[in-house]
């Protein structure tokens, strides 16, 4: 449930409108998002406040914008830190960056609880802040973080997609192909990504790494190339070989979705991460014999 915060005013205000602007900074742009955010009609927004009024407002309206200090999720590691740039290893089911102040399962939150600023001070005024690319909630693995601002503009905005090296690993059902190279043309809209003629072109370039022949999984390594939501998910499913846990791409329930971004590169500018995700080791005990393989 959201927190409400009450408290009383020590003047009148001409409304609850110019008081979010006095008090908070809110832009008029802003406050029209907050209330569709938060359900606040025009009549509560314009209301005339008196002093010593009560004022109930939810914890996460007063701190829009803020990142949460508390982190609830599961336990995250840091995989380097250099003066310029973090690389964190995000676990499943926990968001790249939050939703809301209320959101306490987020990297953001992680490095706010454990007093790592630098990469909340860059792009401030977005929720994203200094993260150089996202992971789906579901999808485990490498997170790139910036924490210097020209850095961070420099790679989102002028740095060209084709120096990422993007690498994943999947579980997937049945035996997959020893090598594959998939490309399918996929509409971007909507919750669900589906094929369609006048989408966007996908590619992945695919290889079996392993094979549990009792469980009929395979271990499989994937190039990223393009990186649209949910594309190595739609792009696997429809090639028929859904990933294990993936049940909104027709995958079999399972403990978690089995994606990792197991190694992430921007060419040229030394910036490189690789992360091992342990809970595959379950179905797949070699794997560390196939680690050296990931980056080429």
């Amino acid at each position: 449930m959201e927190k409400i915060i009450a408290f009383s005013l020590l003047e009148n205000e001409e409304s609850l409108k110019s008081y979010l602007i006095k008090a908070f900074g809110f832009s008029n742009s802003k406050i029209k998002k907050l209330a569709k955010t938060y359900s606040l009609s025009k009549n509560f927004l314009d209301k005339k406040l008196l002093a010593k009024d009560i004022l109930e407002l939810p914890l996460s309206l007063l701190n829009e914008g803020q990142i949460n200090p508390r982190y609830s999720g599961k336990s995250m590691t840091i995989i380097d830190n250099t003066e310029d740039w973090m690389a964190i290893s995000k676990p499943s089911d926990c968001h790249t960056h939050p939703l809301s102040y209320s959101d306490q399962n987020n990297v953001l939150s992680f490095l706010r609880s454990e007093g790592i600023y630098e990469p909340l001070n860059v792009n401030i005024k977005n929720y994203d802040r200094g993260v150089l690319f996202r992971l789906d909630y579901e999808t485990s693995g490498v997170i790139l973080v910036s924490k210097k601002e020209e850095l961070y503009n420099k790679i989102r905005n002028e740095y060209r997609s084709e120096s990422h090296k993007k690498v994943y690993l999947a579980i997937v059902q049945g035996k997959y192909p020893e090598k594959n190279s998939l490309v399918h043309s996929l509409s971007t809209s909507g919750k669900k990504i589906k094929e369609s003629s006048d989408g966007r072109r996908g590619s992945l370039e695919t290889e079996r790494l392993l094979y549990n022949e009792s469980q009929q999984l395979s271990l499989v390594k994937i190039k990223l190339n393009e990186g649209m939501r949910h594309q190595i998910r739609v792009q696997l499913s429809l090639a028929g070989y859904p990933i294990l846990g993936d049940e909104y791409y027709s995958g079999e329930k399972a403990k978690r979705l089995y994606l990792h971004a197991t190694y992430y590169e921007l060419s040229g500018l030394g910036i490189s991460a690789q992360s091992k995700p342990d809970d595959f080791l379950e179905f797949f005990p070699d794997l560390d014999r196939c680690l050296d393989m990931l980056r080429n």
